[in-house]
């Protein structure tokens, strides 16, 4: 919610298996991705939109 109140879109990973997507609000979450490496494609998704 910081992020989304900073102007900062909020890209969750859940790489780690500690949470899972149903933990965030959705309303906050720009773009969800699994892996680390798959950052650069959730980035390039949001400046394209």
């Amino acid at each position: 919610m910081a992020a989304a109140g900073a102007g900062i879109p909020f890209i969750a990973c859940l790489r780690s298996g500690v949470r899972r997507l149903g933990d965030f609000d959705p309303r906050h979450v720009a773009a969800v991705i699994e892996t680390f490496p798959d950052l650069p494609t959730a980035v390039d998704r949001l400046d394209r939109s």
